[in-house]
């Protein structure tokens, strides 16, 4: 503690203010540094010096335009007064870069740990920083540089920030479940995003603080970041036991990078000690005191006298410790929260025991959504939240207590509340982007999404070949390793429009969702994961030419979906962007490449059998390859009785589109439908096929014969010769089965192509 005094003794004399307005990261680290002293010592004059820092961070934060601003910087300058209001930047105000996101976390952490602190911290100033945290994340809980976040994933450089987000969410002490929401989707997003730990742009050893730090809120996510980076902590570490340098880039100005480092591992390495503030220290005082003094804000103060009576809060708190053992601790759900009906979810603790008296349960609803509802302290261990909304997300937690001594609260269980009856529901979408060239590759952009909760995923996937003389159509689209249905598809020209489904897709797991196409030149989509829907899809259309937008279905179904897409495939390059008209909802809308083609989608529900059409806007004309595609999915009343899972035929052959491009066909032309260029031969047994580069598509090729069109055997010994593919990635094949097989009076071959695993 002496060495730690000796520290903030340095601190505080660097932190005089008024001071030139180049010192806020000194300000900020200055300020988490003493409030964690003074939390941990009660020593009075350290809050002298935090009220500094406190005038000098409201001084310096940027909060009005133009006033604030430094026209003659050479760096970015607002253009209004909107952007970057409650952050705080390298410098005060405008000056520099201007507020950015890791300094703006660690403000809004120094303000909850200085209200523990009894410092008195204006709200409004506080609910920015706030604000500001908000506007940059993005929907995975990602934290970008500055207020706004960045429509173009896999640009990201460091997770430092959204570290920083976390913790600063999670001490939060205001009331309401949006602080806590917020900081776990935070540490979850760390945990997703664990392999980014050494990349923290140019606060490097800060900022692995911080990813330690924030991903402890969630210990799944912790136990990713420290398992993906073992590498590091190994790797980095001395023979002296020190860390030799940062992981990202070289902290400036640091004249010994291990000292630095080594404190930073040092800190993620202690964090289940709990012995600061913001690793959990005083979370049992801090919820005595919600329970004892709700409306004081400083009684969070462990050093003040909030009742006047010459003994401190802290000195309280402990008096009031019988400490009694409860059993299961943190509690537990026996049974998870499960939806009973569109507006009730019930639940069950599991038994709690105590030696020191009756137990008694607590279930909280942690996402603040309309209608939840958290119980009071209660005897019995079963709760049912009625009220709730239908088709919404809750989470909830289960505390058990004895007496006024309460345990560890359980873990966070999630449920979906389903739609009314006879009706479906839109639960989540996601865009995303595909990658170029052949083979399955996982799409880009999909973020967290998952449809884990959906009775159906629709896929709905536009793309462009990269030579202008295919359509690049999807040959295999798979989530989590499943294989998708196309339920229709248009293939004009270089471009394509096609939309796929998959039932009861379940959790996304490990393997994403992954697209393979015909040589697509990129490409974009949209994932939706929607319930209340009966297997299958009702009615579907597709149609293509250069002009077309708008394309009409007569759906078969009442109360149903129709999902609805258009690419716009411009030749060269000067593909305009489509939007989707009323009444369709409008999905996703993008341009991908230099012009290369643009894609849009939307959905609409329709009440009973009849002609919808759907309307989309944007440039046409000559060369352009317009492609729309509309499909219908039914609601799980729908009275049609002949519902089934279908595949894609457009030009109707009774051969699937995924069957004849597999084959090297063209799925819209009814005469071109087999794939065979010459008949068995009698004497030597050879035939010859075309099919796509088998290298290419996921599939491997069989050879099974007959003698009666009936019963057949794989031939095991068949040699396939492939010839040179031409240069729309077609090649022929020879096959010449096994001389055994021949001598019969008939013998026929087919063959078959079959998915690769994997």
């Amino acid at each position: 503690m002496a060495a730690a005094k000796k520290a903030v003794q340095y601190l505080a004399s660097i932190t005089s203010w008024p001071t030139n307005s180049s010192r806020t990261w000194a300000y900020l680290i200055s300020g988490l540094a003493m409030t964690e002293y003074y939390l941990a010592t009660g020593e009075e004059w350290v809050r002298s010096e935090l009220r500094e820092i406190y005038d000098f961070l409201i001084w310096s934060q940027y909060t009005s335009f133009p006033s604030q601003v430094n026209f003659d910087s050479n760096h970015w300058k607002p253009k209004d007064n909107t952007l970057g209001i409650g952050g705080w930047g390298h410098n005060a105000g405008f000056e520099g870069y201007g507020p950015i996101g890791m300094p703006t976390g660690m403000g809004g952490l120094v303000f909850s740990l200085m209200q523990r602190c009894g410092i008195s911290v204006n709200r409004s100033r506080h609910q920015l920083v706030y604000d500001f945290m908000r506007r940059s994340t993005d929907e995975r809980g990602f934290v970008w540089y500055t207020d706004y976040w960045s429509k173009s994933p896999g640009r990201e450089d460091g997770i430092g920030r959204t570290g920083a987000s976390a913790i600063a969410n999670w001490m939060s002490l205001y009331s309401g479940g949006q602080y806590r929401e917020d900081a776990l989707r935070h540490a979850r997003c760390l945990g997703d995003m664990a392999l980014s730990f050494p990349d923290t742009h140019a606060s490097p050893t800060m900022g692995c603080g911080f990813i330690g730090l924030g991903a402890f809120i969630a210990p799944a996510s912790f136990r990713k970041v420290m398992d993906a980076n073992r590498w590091w902590f190994s790797l980095a570490q001395t023979h002296q036991g020190t860390f030799y340098q940062s992981p990202g880039r070289q902290p400036y100005g640091e004249a010994d990078t291990r000292f630095s480092v080594s404190a930073a591992a040092a800190l993620i390495f202690l964090t289940k000690k709990r012995n600061l503030w913001v690793t959990g220290k005083g979370r049992e005082f801090e919820d005595w005191v919600r329970r004892t003094y709700p409306n004081n804000m400083a009684a969070f103060n462990p050093w003040g006298d909030v009742n006047r009576d010459g003994r401190t809060n802290w000195r309280n708190f402990l008096d009031s410790q019988t400490t009694p053992v409860i059993n299961p601790n943190p509690a537990s759900f026996a049974v998870a929260p499960r939806a009973i009906s569109p507006t009730s979810v019930t639940m069950t603790a599991t038994a709690g025991s105590s030696s020191s008296g009756a137990v008694q349960y607590r279930f909280v609803e942690m996402t603040g959504n309309p209608g939840g509802n958290s119980s009071s302290w209660q005897s019995s261990r079963v709760y049912t939240d009625h009220g709730l909304n239908p088709n919404t997300f809750y989470a909830y937690q289960v505390q058990m207590r004895v007496g006024t001594f309460a345990g560890v609260e359980s873990g966070r269980q999630t449920v979906i509340t389903p739609p009314p009856e006879n009706e479906i529901s839109v639960i989540r979408s996601q865009p995303f982007s595909l990658q170029s060239g052949w083979g399955l590759k996982k799409v880009l952009g999909l973020g967290s999404f998952d449809a884990h909760g959906a009775d159906k995923l629709i896929v709905v996937v536009s793309t462009e070949n990269g030579s202008n003389d295919a359509s690049g159509a999807v040959l295999d689209l798979r989530y989590n390793n499943r294989r998708l249905v196309r339920a229709a598809g248009s293939f004009v020209n270089q471009g394509s429009a096609e939309i796929w489904y998959l039932d009861n897709p379940g959790p996304i797991g490990s393997g994403g969702l992954k697209v393979s196409g015909s040589a697509p030149n990129g490409g974009v989509g949209c994932v939706m994961a929607v319930r209340g829907t009966r297997l299958g899809v009702g009615a579907a259309n597709a149609r293509g030419n250069e002009t077309a937008k708008v394309i009409a279905l007569r759906t078969r179904g009442e109360r149903s979906l129709v999902v609805s897409a258009v690419t716009n495939s411009g030749n060269p390059n000067h593909a305009g962007l489509m939007e989707p008209v009323a009444p369709l909802t409008k999905l996703h809308s993008a341009v991908w490449g230099n012009g290369w083609a643009s894609h849009s989608c939307g959905y609409m529900f329709v009440e009973s059998s009849s002609t919808v059409k759907s309307f989309f806007t944007g440039a046409t004309g000559s060369g352009y390859s317009m492609n729309l595609v509309s499909v219908e999915f039914l609601t799980g009343s729908s009275r049609d009785p002949e519902v089934a899972p279908r595949i894609g035929d457009v030009d109707g052959d009774g051969v699937t589109d995924q069957t004849e491009l597999i084959f090297g066909l063209n799925p819209e032309d009814p005469e071109m439908s087999n794939p065979h260029v010459r008949p068995l031969h009698p004497i030597n047994g050879t035939f010859q096929y075309t099919r796509l580069d088998d290298a290419l598509t996921g599939y491997e090729f069989r050879i099974f014969t007959s003698t009666d069109l009936k019963s057949w055997s794989r031939d095991f010994g068949a040699v396939q010769t492939a010839g040179v593919p031409n240069g729309k990635k077609i090649e022929t094949v020879t096959v010449t089965i096994s001389r055994g097989l021949l001598g019969r009076d008939r013998r026929f071959v087919k063959v078959v192509a079959i998915p690769k695993t994997g």
